[in-house]
């Protein structure tokens, strides 16, 4: 089961920065796991007013790189990216 974390720059309901981690099915399609991330009804609208990720890490590389070619965001949480404490 791939583990997804997304810096989630504009977080609803929380001042500041956050990672917000989602856990996808292995028996989801590329199609399916970005679906379930970012369509109107995913996660990521759910969780975040910003309208794409400061950036992604996943345990599965396939999906970080999906990831990353749809909403633009790069691979790795930069080191001067740090969440709200």
């Amino acid at each position: 089961m791939p583990v997804v974390q997304l810096g989630n720059p504009n977080p609803i309901g929380v001042e500041g920065k956050s990672v917000t981690t989602a856990n996808i099915p292995d028996v989801y399609t590329m199609s399916e796991r970005l679906r379930t991330l970012f369509h109107d009804d995913g996660l990521w609208p759910q969780h975040s007013l910003a309208s794409a990720p400061d950036w992604v890490e996943c345990d599965d590389d396939a999906t970080a790189e999906a990831i990353s070619e749809s909403t633009g965001c790069p691979i790795g949480c930069p080191e001067d990216w740090r969440e709200a404490s």
